[in-house]
Order: structure tokens, then C-alpha cells, then sequence
């Protein structure tokens, strides 16, 4: 019944998405882009709430707002226990802390943060997380991050377009991972080259901030001393000598001590250790009494005050109702501890020197302020509520939250001045049950002291009052108490100027108060203040306030209908969701925009947005909603009053009956077997009227399904009936169910072939799920396909057709926690990679950790695995099973691998079967050979064999493949043929080999005496290719193939083979895959006189090399031409490559490639600097690409598959 217009979410993405990003290509950009401009701050040293307060330290905060970063919604969502920070006075800086190598390490923050953060004049950045290689971490994606295309790091020009788009001030550069390869030198240009590109396009507010998990700034001072770049120090840094020796060196480098302050933070680690005196010890190294020493970064403050709190709530989807009413007023009295302090009232210093327990910003950090422009106006909102609310009315009963909702809440919470002992008479809580507008106001109850006077400063400001300004309080208030507006005035010394509130009209059983404030024109306005006062006295006082402002006289901006409004997608006739987006202008006039849909002439608020899109999640049709429902956009000034509309209307299409899919649990099954067959259907008042098929019998139906039980052998249809509230349709599977005497299907999907996918993280890459390992208590923890976003396919290329009938998914629950399971979705099948069905669509199948599906029997050779769901999710796949029926098909009984010598020639009979088919008019046999190592000629084909002749024309391997076609039939199969030279010796045998580690330099016969139980045994390895053993043979020889020993518990991660004088080296061969004995055929003939092998091992491992040998000739001279020729080739391996892997292009006689997109599209452009080069793939997306080879004696083309 949806019609998929899906959620928009907040950025979480993986490098390849980022290269290519745009806002075009941004399917949710227009969701995510704030329309708040950074506000500017006043600093105001003359207002203290106690006399520890100072500027100058700043306050960031790394903030998690969401437990999954990709799972972000764009406009928050409809329950009530999202992390609302709203202690913004304390805080300059918040950093967007999320993500992981499967789920994305590229996270712009969300709109609603932006929107409500510059509102309160605090900066937002961006993260970049690159994880430790234990977490998925590659130093492949720091090199690609910092690699520089045409002169320029295309990386930090992307960065900047994202986060000028959206709205945000830069980037946090999280930077764990080890062994990246990357320098200091690399880092301080690549931020170089963000600013600058921020500062010329007219952004120099942007910055960013670096950390590595140091405590110190080390080799990074260049960097940190570039204008708009600051430092993260790690947790335990916060120490008085550290904090001293650290400033020192920037204060050495000529850096102010106000822009010191802004450029090195002292970690925090609150996330594990909360309020504690690790903490508080931090805090007062920090913030000594008489003045701050540095500036902090609080690492996730949230777990404590709010995380833990709802944690249960949040992984059982309870977001709603008493409990969680109960769980945030929990969390609401947490972050008062955790910013103001113990006492709730930033002017009680009673625990301001603790060293025990957390003190609270409050007693240090001097309250910020945007407040100095008119109008101001506040709600107390929170930015989450218990329905929505417009000038006290609640049109809408739902639970939600929505950051960038709030309004500016109080400067001070709660200072209160009124008589020692009666400090704790007032309470004053957030109250979400009775508001004015939007979803919070505030409630101040106890006890008042008769003639006493309870002094409640509520907002630092710095407004210029006129002729004509005028105050405005709505609140509700339940006795004759005195209510007095006092304004404290900058120019007298913040001394307060009263002024009586009294209601001046009822606004839905809210009292409205105006103050005309023309009495202090020209005056700056620096506190607003309420006092409250009874003669009497009381014990039951109640007070709520809705809504406070400073409107000037004659405020009527002139603010048009919002334009563009419009719908990504229709509504089905059953309803659906809406992505609504639209233009506005005049912003600056702006408040938000209250969004409305009228359906059935019922005309509901949907939500508030400051942002220009709003997502609807779901618009449901009855059976009386009319043709079309209407969207109604209202803007809002900041005054709080709706003042344009515009709206469209959303057509709905005529209803219809019912369409009806028949799926059954098994299409093949044994004689007695029970099979359940379900429809599924949309509409309403459905029934289901199921026609029991011939020679089964019913055993029971119960809603959409059906059981069946067969005790014949047969084919079977399956048929039912359905009516909905239209009519009624029926729907008949012929053939559906297949009953016999044998039901085995084989797995035919073990080994094969990835042919492309969506994308991987490099150690979790989707060859996982064909390895045959079926999840079970002994698996490697990697050995799945993970991958984060919202785009999962992989296609298989099974390498032959089958006849698939079934296939099986090993989901995230089989050996990690359920909550990692997929719902929904699709396999489909070709023959030819070109026309695709589609036999499986699966929704809401969460809850199985292995999931089966059976289909009518259909020949195919791939098989594309598509996952998707209405929010980008995190993959954890560990196993995918094709399964065929056995021994239908066409078969092909290779060869054993066959030797030959060079010029020798073979006729080989190779065996083949149709199976159960006959022969078609398309049947063909292709014999195609790699390389030129081998020349193949079919002699003869017929139904039973093919005969091919054999000639050995080169030294080396050859990969034979015979490729069958029959019909839809396909089937392919391999054999090698290697020839051999007897003419080549080895000509290292008996040689004495210099090897180095690292530069030390030894001698070892034991690598050539032709013995393979003995072994070169070096120290452990340090660093990569620290290991190597050179052989000098005395004179220039031709050299074809190499054999290479290991032995030991590590293999070499690679090898590295050289040929050269001596002097000079050329690589001529990498070897990645590296096994206990390895034979090498070089591409071409190498000339030379002594050979190299370089060996990468893991750091710290043994190396146990046992032989090295080199196979070839005497040089002949004559044959240079010939060898000249040879030398204008190349190379490229792995070809297919998997994303994320290195393409190494092994290339003589030219000087330059270039790789173009499939539609010719220039992609990247390289000189050619040595023998081999390497190209990566983790920014490229999955596909064909086109290698072009440029030189002075031509060009060459070469197809590419990532």
C-alpha cells in the first residue's frame, strides 16, 4: 500500500559516493539543507552568574544524535525520544559524531542540528571517520582521500560543495587508522587547500578540526597553525603540564592566546567515564578558578545523559507514551547536571572546585548569546512534543521530535534571586501537556514567601530598544500573583528597569501581556527578567509560560507563498508516502512552515520544518477518500503568525480489484509433503477463496494462506480468489508445484564468479557470500559481505547455466545480532546479463535468519541479489545459495591440465553432453585460449565431443575454455595448459644471493641449492618490503619464468620480481596471490644479469623463504628488434578487479593511460613512470571501463571490469 517515496535521511556515505557527489545526484539533499544562517554571538563579560565565569575556553561537543548515523532521519521522527541538546550557551562548537566502515565514514549533519545550532550561534562540522584497521579501516581510503587528480585534491573541493550546499562550517577529520602511508605534510595542504577554497568563495567562517588519538601535537604544529584548523587532543591529554606544554609550542609558533583557545581542545572522554573524578580532574586543570587554561572537547556526552537512559526504548522501537514521557524527563535532568551544574542554578558555586564529581560548564564557561536583533521571539520549545500545538490549541495528538523546532530556550537555567533559604522554593520543569505553540512551554510551581521577590533572569541580550518595541508574555497563571518584567540596561550597569505585567487579552485560555518599551529608547536591552511577587503568600503557586518576545512596532514583513511546491512521486490508489519540497524566499522574515494535508475535507497539522522538504510517511485511503488529497505549505513569520500558503493537490487513482501474487514455501517436494501457499494483495476488506488443486487435499487456511497437502507425483496448479472492497479477482500458477519422488537441489553457486556489486568495505567484500562457509560459532568474523547506504546489489555469474529452483540467504542473525537482518528483497535471473526477471520479492522477512525462497524452474546463468528497504541500512550477509535441480543440463568433461613442450602440437577429444535436452539451432562450441601461450583450432564438433588441436607457440599457462550453447543453455568449463622450454635451466642454481634487511646486507647459498627444505630465515619484518635477496648470474641472459619457496606460518602478502645489471633494476612481475610454491611466467622475455625478488610481509611476521629460482637462456642480440616489439605491450591484472583493490597496469613503450567511463567519459589521466603502476579502485563505481595506452608508436585498448 505504499507507494515508496522513501524517508529522506542524513548523509552516511562510502568515498566512491562522495567523489561523484552532487545535489542532483543527492536524491535527499534538498532535506538536508538548513536555511539557518550562523548567527553571530556578543560577548558580554559585565553579566556573571558567578564569578568563575570566563570566555575565553571553548566547548565542543562530539555528539551521536541517532544510535545508527545512516539511519538519521532527515526531519527527525514521530516519536519522542531523539537527543535534544539545548544547553547551546555553553557550547561553541558541535561535531556530528557517527558512522563505520560498513555503515559510511563520510557524515554531513543533519538539517534540524544545523538549523537549531546557528540559531544559537554555534558552529556544526561534518565528520570523516577512517577506522582502525580492527573496525574495517584501510589505509587504501586515507591514500585515495589525500590523492590529488589534475594538480588538485579533488577530495577537499567535494567536501567544501557538500557542506556549502547544506549549510554547515566544515569538517572533523577522525583519523584512526594505522599505517595510512599518508604524512603531516599531505594532511596540512589537503586542509590548505579546503580553506582556501572556502575563504575565495566567500566562507572564511568555515574550519576543521584534526584527530588521531594523540595527547600531543607532534609532528602536526604546521598544520594546526593554518587559520580555521584545530586540534583534538585524546583523552587523558587534560593534565596542567600537558595543557602547558602544548599551548607552549603554539605560542612559540607566534599563535595568539585568544586563538589558542580556538585551536587546541583537551579530550574529554565522557561516553565511559561520565561525571566522574577522571573528569572532574580534567575540568579543573582546564578551568583553574582564577581563569581558563585551555579548551575542551567532550566526547559523547549523550551516552550518559540520554543514551542510556532510552537505550532499551530505542532497540524496541518504544519511542511512545508514559515511558517515554518519563524516560526524557530523566534525560532533561541529566543534561541540566551535566551544563549547568549539581544545583541547577549556574550562580550556586557550592561545588564548583570538586575534584570528585563532574562541577558543571556553568561554573566556567560564561553563557553565549545570539540575542540582539528584533523580533525575538521564543516558545520554550524544546524541539519535540506530545502533539502540535498553534496558538494553544492542539491540532494534533502524535509523539515527535524535531531539533531544529526548538526555540531559543533561557540564558540561565535557573537563576533565581530571592532569599537563601527560600532558593528552593520555585521548580521549573519543561512541560510538554499544555502549550501555546508548537510542543514545550514552561512551568515554574512551588511556594511563594509573601512580599518576597523570586528574581528569574531569563535571557542575556544585547537589543537596541525603540520607540514602539513591545514586549509580549502569553502564559497562564492560576492566582493574583504580581508579575513584573524587569529589563536590565547595559549603559545603567545591567541595573533592571520594571515594568508591570498585566493581561492585556485571552488567547485560548492563555492570558496575552504587552509592555510598551518605548520608555527606553536608545537603550540597550541586556536582561530579560521576570519577578514574581505575593502578598500573601502561597504554597500552591503555578505559572506556565508559552511564549516571550520583543516585537518592534508595525512588524508585518511582507512574505510570499512559498513557490515550486511539488511531489517526487504519486500516491497509489491505496495512498502512500509524500516527499514535498518547495522554494522559499525572504527567510530571513522566516520562522518555520507548518505543513498541513486535508483529505476527506479533515484538514490535520503533518509537522513543522524550517527546511524547504518535508516527508510524509504515510497518507492511508479508506474506502470513502475522495479522488485526491491537498497539501497545504503555511509559512510562518518569527513573530509566530501564519502568514502565506500555498498548496497542490495530490491526485489518487481510481481504485481497483484486487492484484493478486501467489507464492508457495517449496515448488518442488517429495510424495506426503504439506506445502503453504500465500496471495498477497492490497486493499481493504479483503477475503481470500482458495480452489484446492486436483489430487491434493486441503489441510487448513487461515487468512491469505493456504496448506496443501500432495500424496502424488504431478505437476500442480495453485488458484484463489480475492475481493476487496471493489471486487474480486482470481489468480491462477500453473504448474506451480512439482511432486515426485526425488526433491534434491545442489548448490551451484560455491566459487563463482562476482561479477559486479553496489560496494564493500575491503575486507568484507561480497566473494563472502559465494565461499561456501555456511555461518556457524567458528566463522571469521569478517567473512560476510558488509556494506552500508542505501544502494545493495551483487550480481553472480555462475560461469554456466542451471536450472535454478531455490535459493537460500544466511542473514546477520545467524551469527551476529538480529537486529543486522534484512526485510526486503529481489532476485532476479538472466541468461545474458542484458534482459533480467524477476522471480523473488520478498518484504518483512526480518525476523528469519536464514531465508529460503522457492521459484518455477527457470535457466539461467546470472543471478542479481538486490536488498533495499525505505532507510539506508548496513548489509551483513554471510552466505548465498543458488540451488539447482542436478544433472539437468549440458555437461563438459574437461582434460586433466596438460603439458607441452614449446612447438609441440596435441589433438585433444573433450567429451560433452546435452543432458536432457535436444539439440538446438543455436548449438556452437567456442574453444578460446588466454594469452598466446597456446594456439587453439576446432577439428571437429558434434553432439557427443569437440576435437581441438594443440600448438605450444610461447612458455607459460594457458586457461582453455570451452564454452557450450544450447538452446537457453549455457556451460562453460576450464583446463590449463602449461609449456615448457627445455632449452631454460635455472640459472640462479648454486649462486650465492646478497639479501638485505632493510639495509643490512648478508650472504645465503641457501635460496639456490636447490633444496626446499632449507630456508633464508631473516628477523621479523618491520616495515614492507624491508625483505629482499638478490642473485647475480655474471652474464646477460633472457629470462621467461621464475619458482618462488615459502615455507613458515606467514606467507608474503606479495613479491615483487626485478631483472637488471646490477646496478639498475626493472620490476617485471608482482605476485599477489602467493602460495607455498609459485611458479611465474613473465609476460615477455627480461634481459639481464642479475634478478631481484622484494618480499611485502605482514610487519612483525618470520619470513621463510626456501628457493628462488630463474629460468631462461643465453641472450641473443639478433633478436632485439623482435624483443623491441615485444616491448610496445601490456598488461593489466586483476582483470575483472574487485572495487576497492589495486589495478596494476604492467605497460613498455608508452608514456601515458588514460581510463575512460563506458560512454567515453574521461575518468583519470596518468604519465607512466615506471614498469608497473597501480591504479585504485575504492573511488570508482562497479562497471566496465575503458584503458587507453598511449605512446610514440601509437595507442593500445584494453577492456577493464571493477
Amino acid at each position: 500500500m505504499n507507494s515508496q517515496a522513501q524517508q529522506p535521511f542524513s548523509g552516511c556515505w562510502q568515498l566512491n559516493f562522495l567523489k561523484d557527489w552532487t545535489p542532483q545526484k543527492d536524491v535527499d539533499a534538498k532535506f538536508n539543507r538548513s536555511t539557518v544562517k550562523l548567527q553571530d554571538r556578543f560577548q558580554d563579560n559585565t553579566i556573571k552568574a558567578n564569578n568563575y565565569q570566563f570566555y575565553d575556553g571553548q566547548v565542543a561537543a562530539c555528539l551521536t544524535m541517532n544510535p545508527s548515523c545512516s539511519q538519521t532521519p532527515s526531519q527527525d521522527a514521530r516519536n519522542f525520544i531523539g537527543y535534544n541538546p539545548t544547553y547551546w550557551q555553553y557550547l561553541d562548537l558541535l561535531i556530528w559524531w557517527g558512522g563505520s566502515a560498513g555503515e559510511g565514514i563520510i557524515m554531513p549533519p543533519s538539517a534540524p542540528v544545523i538549523d537549531i545550532a546557528h540559531i544559537n550561534g554555534v558552529k556544526v562540522l561534518g565528520q570523516v571517520f577512517f577506522p582502525t584497521r580492527t573496525h574495517g579501516g584501510a589505509p587504501e581510503w586515507v591514500q585515495e582521500f589525500l590523492s590529488i587528480e589534475n594538480g588538485k585534491y579533488l577530495y577537499a573541493q567535494k567536501l567544501y560543495e557538500i557542506a556549502e550546499y547544506y549549510g554547515f562550517d566544515g569538517w572533523f577529520i577522525n583519523q584512526e587508522t594505522e599505517t595510512s602511508g599518508t604524512t603531516p605534510a599531505q594532511w596540512k595542504d589537503f586542509m590548505d587547500t579546503f580553506l582556501s577554497i572556502a575563504r575565495s568563495n566567500g566562507h572564511p567562517e568555515m574550519e576543521m578540526q584534526w584527530y588521531d588519538g594523540s595527547t600531543s601535537i607532534g609532528s602536526y604544529e604546521d598544520m594546526v597553525k593554518l587559520p580555521g584548523v584545530s586540534y583534538m587532543l585524546n583523552y587523558g591529554s587534560a593534565t596542567s603540564s600537558n595543557i602547558s606544554s602544548q599551548t607552549s609550542i603554539l605560542k612559540k609558533g607566534g599563535i595568539s592566546d585568544t586563538d589558542i583557545f580556538k585551536k587546541l581542545y583537551f579530550g574529554a572522554e565522557i561516553a565511559q567515564s561520565g561525571l566522574s573524578s577522571t573528569n572532574a580532574a580534567a575540568f579543573q586543570a582546564l578551568y583553574p578558578q582564577n581563569g581558563h587554561a585551555g579548551s575542551i572537547d567532550l566526547f559523547n556526552p549523550e551516552e550518559v545523559n540520554w543514551k542510556k537512559v532510552v537505550e532499551n526504548l530505542l532497540n524496541n522501537g518504544s519511542g511512545f507514551g508514559y515511558v517515554a514521557y518519563t524516560a526524557m524527563e530523566n534525560v532533561f535532568r541529566n543534561e541540566d547536571r551535566f551544563w549547568t551544574n549539581l544545583a541547577n542554578d549556574p550562580s550556586d558555586v557550592s561545588a564548583r572546585n570538586s575534584y570528585d564529581s563532574w562541577p558543571g560548564l556553568a561554573n566556567a564557561i560564561m553563557e553565549r548569546s545570539v540575542i540582539q536583533s528584533k523580533p525575538f521571539v521564543t516558545t520554550f520549545g524544546t524541539g519535540q512534543g506530545k502533539g502540535f500545538y498553534i496558538n494553544g490549541v492542539k491540532l494534533r495528538t502524535v509523539d515527535w521530535y524535531h531539533r531544529g523546532m526548538q526555540t531559543i530556550m533561557p540564558t540561565w537555567r535557573w537563576w533565581i534571586d530571592c532569599p537563601s533559604g527560600n532558593k528552593k522554593d520555585l521548580t521549573v520543569k519543561i512541560n510538554w501537556d499544555d502549550v501555546y505553540n508548537i510542543g514545550s512551554s514552561l512551568s515554574i510551581s512551588g511556594k511563594l514567601v509573601a512580599n518576597t521577590n523570586y528574581l528569574m533572569r531569563l535571557y542575556k541580550t544585547h537589543i537596541l530598544a525603540a520607540n514602539g518595541d513591545k514586549f509580549q508574555l502569553i502564559y497562564k497563571k492560576n492566582g493574583n500573583e504580581k508579575l513584573e518584567l524587569k529589563v536590565g540596561i547595559s549603559e545603567n550597569a545591567n541595573s533592571f528597569t520594571t515594568f508591570s505585567i498585566d493581561e492585556t487579552s485571552k488567547v485560548n485560555g492563555w492570558s496575552v501581556a504587552e509592555v510598551d518599551l518605548s520608555s527606553l529608547n536608545n537603550k540597550t536591552i541586556s536582561i530579560i527578567a521576570l519577578n514574581i511577587r505575593s502578598e500573601s503568600g502561597t504554597s500552591n503557586f503555578s505559572l506556565s509560560l508559552g511564549q516571550l518576545g520583543i516585537i518592534p512596532q508595525n512588524y508585518a514583513p511582507a512574505i510570499a507563498p512559498v513557490k515550486n511546491l511539488k511531489t517526487e512521486k504519486p500516491l497509489t490508489q491505496f495512498g502512500g508516502d509524500l516527499r514535498l519540497t518547495w522554494d522559499a524566499e525572504n527567510f530571513e522574515n522566516i520562522h518555520h512552515f507548518n505543513i498541513y494535508i486535508d483529505k476527506d475535507g479533515n484538514k490535520t497539522l503533518e509537522g513543522q520544518t524550517r527546511s524547504e522538504g518535508f516527508y510524509i510517511p504515510n497518507i492511508m485511503r479508506t474506502a470513502i477518500t475522495g479522488n485526491s488529497v491537498r497539501a497545504y505549505i503555511v509559512t510562518v513569520s518569527k513573530e509566530m503568525k501564519e502568514v502565506a500558503e500555498a498548496y497542490i493537490d495530490i491526485p489518487l487513482p481510481e481504485q481497483t480489484a484486487p492484484e493478486i501474487t501467489i507464492k508457495v514455501n517449496k515448488t518442488l517436494a517429495e510424495i506426503g509433503s504439506e506445502i503453504t501457499a500465500e496471495a498477497k494483495a492490497e486493499g481493504y476488506s479483503l477475503k481470500y477463496n482458495w480452489t484446492t488443486p486436483e489430487r491434493a487435499t486441503l489441510v487448513r487456511t487461515t487468512g491469505n494462506k493456504a496448506i496443501f497437502k500432495f500424496d502424488k507425483e504431478g505437476f500442480y496448479d495453485i488458484t484463489v480468489a480475492v475481493t476487496n472492497n471493489i471486487g474480486t479477482s482470481t489468480k491462477t500458477e500453473q504448474k506451480l508445484v512439482q511432486i515426485t519422488t526425488n526433491a534434491d537441489l545442489e548448490v551451484v553457486s560455491v566459487g563463482k564468479t562476482i561479477d559486479s556489486h553496489s560496494g564493500s568495505i575491503i575486507n568484507e567484500h561480497p566473494g563472502y557470500i559465494v565461499d561456501g562457509e555456511v555461518p556457524s560459532g567458528t566463522a571469521n568474523i569478517h567473512n560476510k559481505w558488509c556494506f552500508g547506504g542505501r544502494e545493495h546489489w551483487v550480481i553472480i555469474d555462475l560461469e554456466q547455466s542451471y536450472k535454478l529452483q531455490a535459493f537460500k540467504i544466511f542473514d546477520c542473525g545467524n551469527l551476529e545480532d538480529k537486529s543486522g537482518n534484512i526485510s526486503n528483497y529481489k532476485i532476479y535471473l538472466s541468461k545474458d546479463k542484458v534482459d533480467w526477471k524477476l522471480v523473488v520479492d520478498e518484504k518483512n522477512r526480518y525476523e528469519d535468519n536464514t531465508k529460503e525462497d522457492y521459484i518455477r524452474p527457470q535457466v539461467a546463468r546470472y543471478v542479481k541479489f538486490e536488498i533495499y528497504d525505505s532507510k539506508p541500512i548496513t548489509i551483513r550477509i554471510w552466505e548465498f545459495e543458488a540451488l539447482a535441480i542436478p544433472n539437468d543440463g549440458p555437461k563438459i568433461e574437461i582434460p586433466e591440465n596438460i603439458e607441452m613442450n614449446l612447438k609441440d602440437t596435441q589433438l585433444v577429444n573433450i567429451p560433452i553432453s546435452l543432458g536432457n535436452y535436444n539439440k538446438e539451432n543455436n548449438f556452437n562450441i567456442e574453444v578460446i585460449p588466454s594469452g598466446n601461450t597456446v594456439k587453439t583450432e576446432i577439428n571437429e564438433i558434434n553432439e557427443t565431443s569437440v576435437k581441438v588441436n594443440l600448438t605450444a607457440t610461447a612458455v607459460g599457462e594457458s586457461d582453455i575454455t570451452i564454452h557450450l550453447t544450447n538452446g537457453d543453455w549455457e556451460c562453460t568449463e576450464t583446463f590449463k595448459v602449461r609449456v615448457n622450454d627445455p632449452s631454460l635451466r635455472n640459472l640462479l642454481l648454486w649462486e650465492e644471493a646478497d639479501t638485505y634487511e632493510g639495509s643490512q646486507l648478508s650472504h645465503t647459498g641457501l635460496l639456490t641449492d636447490n633444496n626446499k627444505t632449507t630456508a633464508w630465515k631473516p628477523g621479523y619484518s618491520t616495515a614492507e618490503y624491508d625483505r629482499s635477496a638478490i642473485v647475480n648470474v655474471w652474464d646477460t641472459y633472457e629470462f621467461h619464468q621464475f619458482g618462488l619457496t615459502f615455507s613458515g606460518n606467514y606467507l608474503p602478502n606479495e613479491v615483487k620480481l626485478y631483472v637488471g645489471d646490477g646496478d639498475t633494476f626493472e620490476e617485471v612481475y608482482t605476485l599477489n596471490d602467493v602460495k607455498n610454491e609459485n611458479i611465474v611466467y613473465l609476460p615477455k622475455p627480461a634481459i639481464g644479469s642479475c634478478v631481484k625478488a622484494a618480499v611485502n610481509i605482514k610487519r612483525y611476521a618470520k619470513l621463510e623463504f626456501c628457493e628462488f629460482e630463474a629460468y631462461g637462456k643465453e641472450y641473443d642480440s639478433s633478436s632485439t628488434d623482435k624483443i623491441e616489439e615485444k616491448n610496445t605491450e601490456i598488461t593489466v591484472f586483476p582483470n575483472p578487479v574487485f572495487k576497492g583493490d589495486n589495478l596494476k597496469i604492467q605497460c613498455t613503450g608508452y608514456n601515458d593511460i588514460s581510463l575512460y567511463s563506458a560512454l567515453g567519459t574521461l575518468i583519470t589521466k596518468k604519465k607512466i613512470t615506471q614498469n608497473i603502476e597501480t591504479l585504485p579502485t575504492s573511488g570508482y563505481a562497479p562497471g566496465t571501463y575503458i584503458l587507453v595506452a598511449t605512446g610514440n608508436k601509437g595507442s593500445k585498448t584494453l577492456k577493464v571490469i571493477i
